[in-house]
């Protein structure tokens, strides 16, 4: 019966792990760096554009999946993130108050900012697009074939 009970707690433990996303880059918005994965809802700094319009993010800095990274020097050429912009809304209201003690002296400020809610879409990269081929060799075998002459 033990057993029994073992297995099945690995069973719903299993069903119950979060599946590992495969792709993943480091964008930049806003001012601000976001680890994003696809399916991710990211809060940003305001951004002007329209509920549902689908947004390309292209600073880029890191995409990396389980068998290779590719780091940008600072952005990555040729990756871009889609996104969709889900809601604008202002953010939960930062206090700030100041106090002396023994004087009266009491202020209460506060300040809400306003957001964007976005969904990533898809990170679209390809580290073969931008390989060249090797033009050394085609150059050094030039060299040599006049050298002969």
């Amino acid at each position: 019966f033990f057993f029994v009970f073992l297995v099945a707690a690995m069973s719903l433990a299993k069903m119950l792990r979060p599946a590992i996303k495969a792709m993943f880059g480091v964008v930049h918005v806003g001012g601000h760096q976001y680890k994003v994965t696809p399916g991710d809802l990211i809060q940003t700094e305001k951004l002007v554009c329209d509920i549902g319009e689908v947004i390309k993010l292209k600073k880029v800095m890191l995409v990396a999946t389980p068998h290779w990274t590719a780091i940008g020097k600072p952005l990555l050429e040729g990756a871009e993130v889609l996104a969709t912009v889900e809601e604008h809304k202002r953010a939960k209201k930062v206090v700030a108050y100041k106090f002396k003690k023994r004087k009266g002296y009491r202020r209460w400020t506060g300040h809400r900012q306003s957001v964007t809610h976005v969904r990533i879409l898809d990170i679209q990269y390809d580290p073969l697009s931008l390989v060249e081929p090797d033009t050394a060799m085609e150059d050094k075998d030039a060299t040599e074939q006049g050298k002969g002459d």
